[in-house]
C-alpha cells in the first residue's frame, strides 16, 4: 500500500514538473519608436532619380524643425506637424541661400521611417523623392 502511494505521489510530481518547465517565455517584440521627436537620417533625390543625397532632420517637440547637414551644423529651419500618419514640414535654409523647400511623408511608426516627396514651395513634390529612418 505504501508503494502505491509512494508511486502516485512520485508521478504527479512528475507530471507537475513537467507543467512547470513547458511554462511560456516572454518574447520581447521590438515596437518602434513611439514619436516622431528626434533624429532622422536618409536621402533624398532630384526628380525621377533614387534619393542618394544625404538628408537629416532633427524634428522637435515644440513644432519646429531642423536640417542638418552631414557635419552636424545647421542647414535651416521650420515648422513642422504630424496629423495622423502624414508628416509635412516647411524648411528654410540659412543665408546665403534662403530657399523654402516643403516636404510631405508618411510616417511608419512600426518601422521607424519617413517616406515621402519634396518640392520648392509652394509646392511640396516637384523636387523629388526622400526617405528617413529614425536615429533616437
Amino acid at each position: 500500500m505504501l508503494t502505491q502511494i509512494f508511486k502516485s505521489i512520485l508521478v504527479l510530481l512528475v507530471i507537475s514538473s513537467a507543467f512547470v518547465a513547458c511554462k511560456k517565455d516572454d518574447v520581447t517584440i521590438n515596437q518602434g519608436p513611439t514619436t516622431i521627436v528626434g533624429k532622422w537620417v536618409g536621402e533624398y533625390g532630384y526628380d525621377t532619380e533614387s534619393p542618394s543625397h544625404y538628408y537629416c532632420f532633427n524634428i522637435k517637440t515644440n513644432g519646429t524643425v531642423q536640417e542638418l547637414k552631414k557635419s552636424g551644423e545647421v542647414l535651416g529651419s521650420g515648422t513642422w506637424q504630424l496629423v495622423g500618419d502624414v508628416f509635412t514640414a516647411t524648411v528654410t535654409w540659412d543665408p546665403p541661400y534662403s530657399s523654402t523647400f516643403d516636404v510631405t511623408a508618411t510616417f511608419d511608426q512600426d518601422a521607424g521611417t519617413l517616406t515621402g516627396v519634396w518640392g520648392y514651395a509652394p509646392s511640396d513634390s516637384d523636387g523629388g523623392e526622400w526617405y528617413m529612418n529614425k536615429q533616437n
